[in-house]
């Protein structure tokens, strides 16, 4: 009876490992950000942990329409500076090329919870990586398997790449949910937020 249980537990383990990505390629390469255009983000700066800041990204969600794309912009490098003074900006895309996905009240609503406007350029050329996102463990298993091909990626083709952007697309007709990895090789301080100080642009 108990290895019945224990066959059946692993049986839906794996499928719910597969079904994560966890054998998913990972094919990282130069090109063009995976949304094309000037983006107009929403975002709020996160000093501490990268491991806390999933409670902005449901935060920003919860107060835009379902199907909206949240970002994460990554400044520090968590192998050299401390846990606590980690530096990254949480937020979501409202427009993209001046035109806005969604009225002036979701907006409004993003100001009063303190989110702040930053214009990102268009990103034509950077590192890029996609990894489906069809469970909250395939973030995990993103965040482990493809910052490490990337940072491998990078160091083998002597590339000056960063900040580590992440673009969470939820699924829509004809497309899944994905999490795209985006270290721009060009426009580099063109991410930097208003509140990181000059000395901590290069963490």
């Amino acid at each position: 009876m108990w290895l019945l249980i224990f066959a059946i537990f692993f049986v839906c383990a794996a499928i719910y490992l597969i079904h994560s990505g966890l054998f998913e390629k990972i094919d990282v390469k130069v090109g063009p950000s995976p949304i094309a255009g000037r983006l107009t983000v929403y975002y709020k700066y996160h000093v501490g942990a990268y491991s806390k800041v999933h409670k902005l990204f449901k935060e920003v969600t919860d107060l835009l329409p379902k199907g909206a794309t949240s970002i994460g912009i990554y400044y520090s490098d968590p192998h050299e500076v401390p846990e606590s003074e980690l530096k990254s900006a949480i937020g979501a895309v409202v427009a993209v090329n001046g035109k806005s996905l969604y009225s002036e009240n979701y907006t409004a609503q993003l100001v009063r919870w303190g989110y702040e406007p930053i214009e990102l350029p268009q990103i034509d050329r950077a590192v890029v990586a996609v990894h489906r996102f069809t469970t909250w463990l395939s973030i995990l298993l993103a965040v482990k398997r493809v910052y490490a091909k990337i940072l491998s990626f990078v160091k083998a083709n002597q590339l000056r790449a960063g900040p580590a952007i992440e673009l969470y697309t939820m699924e829509r007709e004809g497309s899944r949910s994905q999490i795209h990895f985006v270290f721009p090789l060009e426009l580099h301080d063109s991410f930097f937020v208003a509140e990181l100080a000059a000395g901590d642009k290069h963490d």
